[in-house]
C-alpha cells in the first residue's frame, strides 16, 4: 500500500535544558527513522530556521546568566538582575516563537518523556497540539504506566508507548495498514495534490 504519511511532517517534542545532551540522541535515531519513510522532521535541536537557536552555546549563556542574576540580587542589585533577566526574556522569546511555529505547520507530534528530568515547555506543546487534535505519539523512557496521569487524560492511550520500537512499529502501521483507527486525530493528505506534482 502506498505510504499515506509520505509528505507529512512530525515535530518532536521533549526536554532539551535540563537532559545532560540536550535530547539530541533521541531525536536523530527517529529522525532518521521518519526520513526513511519520506516523513518531514521538525527538531527543536536543529531548527530548520534561522532564529530561535537551542544549541548548547545559547543554553550555557542563559544558564551563566541566571547565576550571575542570582548574585546581584543576593547582593540587593536589583535592577542590574532584572536586565539580564529581561535579556533571557528576549532570548527565549525567539526559541519559543520557532518551535510553536514548527508545530503549527506539522501533522503530529512525537512526544517523549522521562519522568527522570524536569519538563516544561514539553508539556505546554503537548497541550497546544491536543487543542488543535493533532496526533500526539508519546513515548515514556520509564514505561507507559509511569507518564503523568493528565497525559493518560488528554491522549488516547493508544497513542502511548514504552519503547521506541513501539513506537516506530505503530508509525508503520498508520503509514502503511489498510485499516487505521483515526482516534479523531490522524487526517491524512495528499501531498502530491498538494503540491500539484507527484513527489512521492
Amino acid at each position: 500500500m502506498k505510504n499515506r504519511l509520505a509528505g507529512h511532517k512530525f515535530y518532536l517534542s521533549g526536554g532539551i535544558d535540563r537532559v545532560p545532551d540536550r535530547g539530541v540522541s533521541w531525536r536523530e535515531d527517529i529522525s532518521q527513522f521518519l526520513l526513511s519513510l519520506d516523513i518531514g522532521v521538525l527538531n527543536p535541536c536543529d531548527k530548520p530556521t534561522n532564529f530561535g537557536s537551542e544549541d548548547s552555546e545559547n543554553i550555557q549563556w542563559r544558564n551563566q546568566s541566571k547565576e550571575k542574576a542570582i548574585a546581584l540580587y543576593e547582593h540587593g542589585n536589583i535592577n542590574d538582575a532584572n536586565n539580564i533577566c529581561e535579556a533571557i526574556y528576549k532570548n527565549m522569546k525567539m526559541v519559543v516563537a520557532a518551535d510553536m511555529g514548527m508545530l503549527d505547520i506539522c501533522n503530529a507530534v512525537i512526544l517523549h518523556i522521562d519522568m527522570s528530568y524536569h519538563m516544561c515547555g514539553s508539556y505546554f506543546e503537548m497541550t497546544y497540539a491536543c487543542l488543535e487534535k493533532k496526533p500526539i505519539i508519546v513515548h515514556c523512557e520509564q514505561g507507559k504506566m509511569h507518564v503523568p496521569d493528565w497525559v493518560f487524560g488528554i491522549i488516547p492511550h493508544q497513542f502511548i508507548f514504552s519503547t521506541w520500537n513501539e513506537v516506530k512499529s505503530y508509525i508503520q502501521h498508520v503509514a502503511y495498514d489498510e485499516h487505521v483507527e483515526h482516534f479523531k486525530r490522524w487526517r491524512f493528505f495528499d501531498m502530491n495534490k498538494i503540491y500539484g506534482r507527484e513527489i512521492f
